[in-house]
């Protein structure tokens, strides 16, 4: 279902639940020569690139720089001649690339001034390709970290903490010495969540368990101190307790491990308890939100003024459920994130709509209620039991919809397919397939070919916009068969070509043809004839000898139809004789019929499959013309 690039990223991330190894790839069809409209590229480059130094710097010189420029001519020497380089691979015109690289320059400012032996670069992958093949970066941005020359996976987040704690970790710094109590006030004032462990001494088993969790949890800082006055700063009940472990969050207060101290059950508390009650879902800790161990999401869509005028209902309710759901919310206003995420669910960007998503599966949910505390706490208890209902997406159903072609969306799938009391000629498309808009025209024509036959529906759907769990397709355009006698089968599925000849073949093949009864056969016995042919000639239609009554019908027939109806004796009299100038070798067989509606049947369909050799004709000419 791939058009948009990030878009289409960000849908695999959230249907799979897949983790970012290179962050989130920026692909989206852009027009380079377009104004920017979020950053002006040329000065914003320039001022991160002020500090840098030539290719020729010395180790010890490059490592003080705030960010490297990397290119094909120095990118080799650099990346071999340094422990430790963290490469950021941008595009110029990328949005994505310029939102992180705000990030990756505070890191690059934070780990110089702690000394850090890394070395931050950067390299624009759509000048230098020969570097960015190498290393394959495709998309951007894309963050690579080289340890002795070789690279390898980034994991961490994309803020500016999550660089720095990450890379502390990586470079022989684990966790961070807290010595008194002004140094822990610091630390709170700066920080939103961090990890912190009071020993006796930095030495034994449980403290060797705890530097070992810090390595398994890339993205919180972890601090460590011998002090009760520095641990009583985050906790009282640390200053009485020897070993003592706890996550501290600025808006949440002090959470205790009670458990055992084991690598395992140190890291998992860690990752089960860093995330806020209510977390904002954004492109830059998608990977971290659905990396969590916590499988099942309420998702909030709505407006930043939406989400605060109701964050304290919201949060109260996360509250109740916390480690069983995990709360967050979505800025529709964040359009490179909101779209595909509204897209996927098929809800509107100027509503204020729950959701549900359950990572493990890829299976998702909607409240249809009106939001209030109740109708949440109903909708997340359901949702932790897994006794909500699927969601399928849809369209809104039209307020008016009676052309030739009726619209189907998700939400009227069930009544006007399923339900319907007569065949119906379903045309499932999407607007990204090739063949669908001229699949589209001639749908058209085909339901206008069969507008005189009272027992055909013809609809269509767009199926990147709706779901139903009947609807099984998964190549476009599809024509589909309902019949009314079997609506419970699976239907028929043409994939044709858009030519109204072959669709009419097929919606002819189709549909059970009753050629003998109609509603008025019930009168026959009182006609003078009980035995009516009509013999088909070219332009010239013979019926058989009729009733007085339908003669009238057959005279007001042949009054808009092609072709001329002539009544003559039955073929069945001995004494009768075809009518002077018809060629009785170019009759062909004769097919008889009910009464004179019958015949104007097979009038209309004469005609009608005449348009038909006309249309495609046509069609196939103007073809060949382009």
């Amino acid at each position: 279902m791939r058009r948009w690039g990030l878009v289409w990223v960000l849908l695999l991330v959230v249907t799979l639940g897949l983790s970012l190894p290179k962050l989130i790839a920026c692909m989206e069809d852009v027009d380079v020569d377009a104004p920017r409209a979020e950053v002006d590229d040329d000065d914003f480059w320039e001022d991160i690139e002020d500090d840098e130094e030539p290719a020729t710097a010395s180790k010890s010189k490059v490592s003080r720089n705030l960010l490297v420029q990397l290119n094909d001519q120095n990118s080799e020497k650099i990346l071999q001649s340094n422990e430790f380089v963290l490469v950021l691979g941008y595009a110029s015109w990328c949005r994505q690339s310029a939102a992180v690289m705000v990030d990756f320059t505070e890191a690059a400012t934070v780990l110089s001034s702690k000394g850090s032996p890394v070395v931050l670069a950067k390299i624009d992958a759509i000048v230098n390709q020969i570097t960015a093949g190498r290393y394959k970066i495709k998309g951007f941005p894309t963050i690579l970290f080289f340890r002795n020359g070789s690279d390898e996976i980034f994991p961490a987040g994309l803020s500016s903490d999550e660089i720095v704690n990450w890379i502390q970790k990586q470079t022989g710094h684990p966790a961070t010495t807290v010595s008194s109590s002004d140094e822990a006030e610091v630390i709170l004032s700066k920080n939103k969540t961090v990890v912190i462990g009071r020993f006796e001494e930095f030495q034994g088993s449980d403290y060797e368990q705890f530097l070992a969790a810090s390595m398994e949890v890339s993205d919180v800082e972890f601090l460590r101190t011998t002090e009760a006055g520095a641990a009583k700063a985050f906790s009282a009940a640390m200053a009485d307790s020897v070993p003592s472990f706890g996550l501290w969050k600025r808006d949440e207060g002090f959470e205790t491990f009670d458990g055992a101290f084991n690598t395992e059950d140190l890291a998992a508390f860690v990752n089960l308890n860093k995330f806020e009650v209510v977390t904002q879902l954004s492109s830059q800790n998608v990977g971290k939100i659905y990396s969590s161990s916590v499988k099942k999401q309420v998702i909030l869509f709505g407006s930043r003024e939406e989400v605060s005028a109701v964050r304290v209902l919201y949060k109260a309710v996360a509250k109740r459920f916390k480690n069983a759901l995990m709360f967050v919310w979505v800025d529709n206003a964040d359009e490179d994130f909101a779209k595909p995420m509204l897209t996927m669910y098929g809800i509107p960007d100027d509503e204020l709509v729950v959701a549900g998503f359950d990572n493990s599966n890829g299976l998702r949910y909607v409240m249809d209620a009106e939001f209030n505390e109740q109708n949440l706490v109903t909708f997340a208890e359901k949702f932790v039991r897994g006794n909500l209902d699927l969601h399928y997406k849809s369209e809104r159903i039209p307020k008016e919809n009676n052309g030739d072609v009726k619209v189907v969306v998700g939400k009227t799938f069930e009544s006007l397919v399923l339900q319907s009391p007569k065949d119906l000629v379903l045309l499932v498309h999407t607007p990204y397939c090739f063949d669908c808009e001229s699949m589209g025209k001639a749908f058209v024509k085909l339901a206008k070919h069969f507008k005189g036959d009272s027992s055909l529906i013809f609809a269509k759907i767009d199926a990147s916009a709706n779901e139903h769990p009947a609807l099984k397709v998964v190549n476009y355009p599809a024509i589909l068969f309902y019949s009314a006698d079997g609506r419970t089968k699976e239907p028929e599925v043409g994939y044709i070509k858009p030519y109204l000849k072959k669709l009419v073949k097929f919606v002819d093949e189709q549909v059970q043809r009753r050629t003998a009864v109609n509603s008025d056969l019930s009168q026959e016995d009182e006609r003078s004839e009980t035995v009516k042919e009509v013999i088909i000639a070219p332009d010239t239609f013979i019926a058989s000898t009729i009733t007085d009554a339908d003669s009238s019908k057959v005279a007001d027939a042949d009054s808009g139809l092609k072709g001329s109806f002539l009544e003559v004796p039955s073929p069945t009299d001995p004494e009768s004789e075809l009518i002077a100038g018809t060629e009785t070798s170019a009759v062909p067989p004769r097919s008889q019929v009910a009464d004179a509606s019958e015949v104007v049947h097979i009038v209309e369909k004469e005609n009608r499959d005449r348009e038909v050799e006309e249309s495609d004709s046509s069609e196939i000419s103007h073809k060949d013309e382009l």
